[in-house]
């Protein structure tokens, strides 16, 4: 059986919005990694050394 994956994409058009897609993307991953990493550590140990949050 495959793994599950999930991936999310931000895609914004080159020198539109300035600066406002790094910024998005960069605080959704500090979202992700602050908010739901330790209550996926305590609930599911085993899938959270799965999950990754990278740029």
């Amino acid at each position: 059986m495959a793994p599950l994956t999930r991936e999310l994409t931000l895609v914004a058009r080159r020198d539109e919005l300035g600066d406002l897609p790094a910024l998005l993307a960069r605080d959704s991953r500090r979202l992700l990694e602050q908010r739901f990493r330790r209550q996926l550590d305590q609930a599911l140990p085993w899938l959270s050394e799965a999950v990754s949050t990278r740029s």
